[in-house]
């Protein structure tokens, strides 16, 4: 496990354990340390890859908070231990819990904008080529 993510867990730990020692800087310090030496020692014989909420809003900022969640969620649920987690498994995943919730995807509208694009570059050309050099219309 990371140092930070340790820290991080140590941190919170403290908070949600210990709140009364809030004004008690020494002791709750002291606390934090040993929750920190405790985590070292749980995970000095484990690995984790872990994965946050924040990795999947930012390849997909359209997603709220809890609906990231739900997507790591279900990559819990499904993971192929010979595969683990990346990119990949979290896109495909992405890509499902679209269509299980009618979520249309935004490159969709981006293809369609792209569409709506080349309609206007064709009619724009169909324009130029009534018109001569002076911009004049010619039958």
């Amino acid at each position: 496990m990371n140092d930070f993510r340790i820290k991080d867990m140590a941190k919170k730990l403290t908070a949600v354990i210990c709140p009364f020692a809030e004004k008690d800087v020494e002791n709750r310090a002291e606390f934090e340390r040993s929750i920190v030496f405790c985590l070292y020692e749980y995970w000095s014989d484990k690995i984790a890859d872990v994965w946050t909420v924040e990795d999947v809003l930012e390849d997909h900022p359209n997603f709220t908070h809890d609906e990231a969640g739900e997507i790591l969620g279900i990559v819990l649920d499904n993971i192929d231990a010979n595969v683990g987690v990346n990119w990949e498994v979290i896109e495909e995943t992405v890509e499902q819990y679209r269509k299980d919730n009618g979520k249309e995807s935004p490159n969709d509208e981006d293809e369609d904008d792209d569409e709506d694009e080349d309609e206007d570059d064709d009619e724009d050309e169909d324009e130029d080529k009534n018109e001569d050099d002076n911009g004049d219309d010619v039958k």
